[in-house]
């Protein structure tokens, strides 16, 4: 991992106005989402495709980055230029930032996604996008 760091990544960039990616992804994956003048979400319910768990609060959620972004330095990124990491980490096309329960997320770590499996059997986790690391 020499010379990682989550700075590597610049994330949760100005998508619209006062929302940034993480508020955005929050409003995508959310059911009547509600957000404040500062964008963050104030009410909704969200489900969790890591275990199922369903939320109102949006503090119980992390955005998690399907392909964590350690593990994509280790998979090449690092040779990358930033202004590339930063469309990475930012990707609103494919699946990559998605919304998940926060300490499920925090469990898997840096895992490859090939080698971690969600507690949800019957998860409806989106599979990454075809070159996505």
């Amino acid at each position: 991992m020499d010379g990682y760091s989550r700075a590597r990544f610049p994330h949760w960039i100005t998508i619209s106005g006062a929302c940034n990616t993480r508020e955005t992804v929050q409003k995508r994956d959310g059911d009547s989402v509600q957000t404040n003048s500062q964008c963050q979400a104030v009410s909704g319910t969200w489900t969790s495709p890591y275990d199922g768990a369903t939320w109102t609060q949006r503090d119980d959620l992390d955005i998690d980055h399907m392909v964590p972004l350690a593990q994509a330095w280790r998979s090449g990124t690092n040779a990358w230029i930033t202004a590339r990491r930063r469309q990475f980490a930012n990707d609103l096309e494919s699946p990559q930032p998605w919304t998940g329960t926060d300490n499920v997320n925090q469990a898997k770590g840096d895992k490859d996604p090939g080698l971690r499996k969600p507690p949800l059997v019957s998860s409806t986790a989106p599979t990454p996008a075809p070159g996505a690391t």
